[in-house]
């Protein structure tokens, strides 16, 4: 049986409210709804998300990451990186995604052992 796993990384997820002084990331959600579809309709048995899931980490972010991935929801793993941690912490992305921040598990007869680029709220300058 094989297994299929699909991987995303850097997606700076965010909201209108949620960028840089100068940034411009508008056009973000619609790309990643574009990848969350593609995405689903190959069908991966997990989704691993790997830093930089949303830009600053807040909730509004993590809210609407979740309403686009919703066909993946319980399917998903990830592992947090530096800008969930812009204006929150490591206890906020183990609450928002529902599992710890490190982890050594086994998926599909694979050892994995997921690792963060994350320095707990640092300072974003």
């Amino acid at each position: 049986m094989s297994h299929r796993l699909a991987i995303l990384a850097d997606l700076h997820f965010s909201t209108p409210e949620n960028q840089f002084p100068g940034q411009d990331l508008s056009y973000a959600r619609s790309i990643v709804e574009k990848a969350a579809a593609m995405i689903e309709a190959d069908e991966p048995e997990r989704l691993l998300i790997v830093g930089d899931l949303t830009n600053f980490g807040t909730d509004e972010e993590y809210a609407a990451l979740h309403e686009v991935f919703a066909a993946f929801r319980g399917r998903i793993d990830a592992v947090a990186g530096n800008h969930e941690m812009v204006r929150a912490g490591l206890e906020d992305f183990e609450r928002q995604m529902s599992q710890p921040r490190a982890r050594r598990d086994e998926w599909a007869r694979l050892n994995r052992m997921l690792l963060n680029t994350a320095i707990d709220r640092q300072d974003p300058h």
